[in-house]
């Protein structure tokens, strides 16, 4: 079996770039009469460092264009339309429906994109595959029927913990925190963990906070979220990292008291699988995902500063043990049921039905209609460049079809000849 895993690489969802790494690593785990060859698809310049940092863990490094050419039983992960290749096995990936569950946090014109790309997702390739259950139960309610065959694919968190072990110790924490690695985006919900912190009746606890702070989307945010600290005394017991490397962030996760996860929405979450695999307690909002990835955690209400609280001084005190997780075991199945999404494409996979080309004509009759609203203007632009760059992509390898019949019909005549001659 032949897997090709299309490199995320935008800098602005570091999450992405770690999922598609992630699978890679766990495919590379799976024993050797199980595990396929692995190609690292590269789209853009931004995703050739990428993959040359991690050729290790594949087969070879190919463009991103040349999919039909490598024999592949799989190109993975596509989150929209224009990341399908052409001519080769394909599935959808829908992480979640946020927007449907969080408007607010949507302007019309992202919430109509997501909603266009997912819907297309969800009907038209030969496979999706979706984070959660949860993913699963919203894609079959909005989309019904016309669902394609579904392969639920959580992602494993790959951390090593005997190389985590061997990290120092973070400087910049102090000696006991409980730990928060959230971007200050709103629906994480980082007011709740202050209010909470506020109220603990053990005044030593301290947090750390670790992400991007600064969203583009409402750039106050981080100055109300620090002036929430600020009105509660609590800048000594706040210790607000930002974005901090890697090496730093897993050893803050091995060291801590235990990990709160205050989330309003999730669609898996890498930070509470890292923390199953580093044996660290969870504290979890209520919230489906949350019950579905570690059952075993203490749960708190989205809304609930004194449940919280109360949460933080069990951990705190040490009356919150970690979840039993095998780590080891986990990624195994995991990579087993990317196999699954791989036999079940291939087999389905026809390219008169699948390929980009074969969709467009419906992705554009909805474009056009989302363009006789005019705060649709910016949104359809973009997208009508998409669809230019997609069409350069449907000529150029029907072009390379085309060369290829002619050379392939070209050889028979020669062969022909050549048998024609020897009677």
């Amino acid at each position: 079996m032949r897997i090709g895993l299309r490199v995320l690489s935008n800098p602005l969802w570091t999450g992405g770039i770690h999922y598609v790494l992630a699978w890679a690593t766990a495919l590379s785990r799976l024993p050797e009469g199980e595990r396929p060859e692995v190609v690292l698809l590269v789209a853009d310049e931004r995703g050739r460092p990428i993959a040359e940092a991690n050729r290790h863990l594949a087969t070879a490094v190919e463009p991103f264009e040349r999919a039909a050419e490598l024999d592949l039983d799989l190109v993975y992960p596509a989150t929209q339309l224009f990341e399908a290749p052409v001519g080769a096995p394909w599935a959808g990936w829908i992480p979640d429906w946020q927007c449907r569950y969080l408007p607010e946090l949507f302007d019309k014109a992202e919430y109509a994109r997501r909603d266009l790309h997912f819907r297309l997702l969800a009907t038209r390739p030969p496979a999706l595959a979706v984070s959660s259950a949860m993913a699963e139960q919203d894609t079959r309610r909005i989309v019904g029927e016309a669902m394609v065959p579904t392969v639920r694919l959580p992602f494993p968190a790959l951390v090593d913990p005997a190389e985590v072990a061997a990290l120092p110790r973070a400087k910049e924490a102090p000696e006991r925190y409980l730990l928060i690695c959230n971007q200050w985006w709103r629906h994480k919900n980082l007011e709740l963990p202050v209010e909470a912190l506020a109220r603990c009746r053990d005044p030593g606890i301290e947090l750390v906070f670790t992400g991007e702070t600064k969203d583009p989307r409402w750039p106050d945010d981080e100055a109300r979220i620090r002036g929430l600290i600020a009105r509660h005394g609590l800048e000594k017991r706040c210790h607000v990292l930002g974005r901090i490397p890697r090496e730093t962030q897993l050893a803050l996760l091995r060291d801590c008291q235990a990990v709160i996860q205050p989330s309003r929405f999730e669609g898996w979450s890498s930070v509470v699988e890292e923390a199953k695999v580093l044996g660290r307690p969870l504290l979890l909002s209520e919230f489906a995902v949350h019950r579905e990835q570690a059952p075993e955690a203490r749960f708190f209400r989205t809304d609930d500063p004194d449940g919280l609280a109360a949460a933080m001084d069990d951990a705190w005190a040490g009356r919150v043990p970690a979840m039993p997780f095998d780590a080891d075991a986990n990624v195994l199945a995991c990579a087993r049921r990317l196999l699954e999404l791989a036999r079940i494409t291939r087999q389905r996979y026809d390219p008169k039905l699948h390929d980009p080309g074969a969709i467009l004509p419906d992705f554009e009759a909805q474009l056009a209609e989302l363009a006789r609203d005019p705060a649709m203007a910016d949104l359809v632009r973009r997208q009508e460049g998409a669809v230019h760059a997609l069409r350069k992509r449907l000529s150029g390898h029907e072009a390379a079809v085309a060369m290829h019949t002619e050379e392939t019909l070209s050889l028979l005549g020669r062969v022909k000849n050549w048998l024609s001659g020897r009677r």
